[in-house]
């Protein structure tokens, strides 16, 4: 399963490359980032030898780089809300809302857990940052350039990575094991990544490339 998963994440990875290539602006780049951290992720939580070898907590290392991947994510969908200034109006109410529910899946999920100190203070600032993505994701999935149509790949994306990582942290912190976690996870996270390359690939409009270069992306 891990060599399938390391396989799907480079290829997106190649993939987010080539557009960003194409499109030339460099707001794609953040994007294809975003891939190469959560290959990183992957190969840490999944005990990559090559890469966990030398690491003495790669629970730890996997969300570290998991974490980075959505601040690429957070990082890109800022940009396209700063191009229309009026999508972003609510965004910081709805920020406080995501950061809510994200403060109370952490508390529930793995505070009253057994897991050492480090590990469910970890979690909480990663549950921030994940939360804070698909936030930001669903803000930029509602602003197409012409504002014609709700980009939902984007908004699902972010939606179906919440799931994936719920799940992983019910496992983790809970101890919840079904005979069908590993498919639940793996069917949840891979298209969460796909539809988010998807949407960023939707979310191509006329002056994007220009106008995210000129605000220094």
């Amino acid at each position: 399963m891990l060599i399938w998963k390391l396989l799907f994440t480079g290829s997106l990875a190649a993939a987010m490359f080539a557009l960003a290539v194409s499109r030339h602006a460099p707001v794609y780049w953040l994007a294809m980032g975003a891939v190469m951290f959560s290959w990183l992720g992957d190969a840490s939580l999944g005990g990559f030898k090559p890469l966990t070898r030398s690491m003495s907590n790669p629970s730890l290392w996997g969300l570290g780089f998991f974490a980075a991947g959505h601040l690429c994510y957070i990082a890109a969908f800022t940009v396209f809300i700063r191009l229309w200034p009026q999508s972003g109006r609510r965004t910081p109410l709805m920020l406080a809302a995501f950061a809510a529910a994200a403060v109370a899946a952490w508390w529930f999920v793995c505070w009253r857990s057994g897991q050492p100190m480090p590990l469910r203070a970890a979690s909480l600032a990663y549950a921030l940052t994940l939360f804070a993505m698909a936030c930001m994701a669903w803000v930029s999935a509602a602003r197409l350039a012409d504002a014609s149509r709700f980009v939902w790949p984007l908004a699902l994306g972010g939606a179906l990575f919440i799931i994936s990582d719920g799940m992983i942290a019910m496992n983790w912190f809970q101890g919840w094991n079904s005979r069908w976690r590993d498919l639940l996870i793996w069917g949840t996270y891979a298209p969460a990544q796909l539809l988010l390359a998807i949407g960023f690939w939707l979310l191509r409009a006329p002056g994007v490339s220009a106008a995210a270069k000129a605000i220094g992306l």
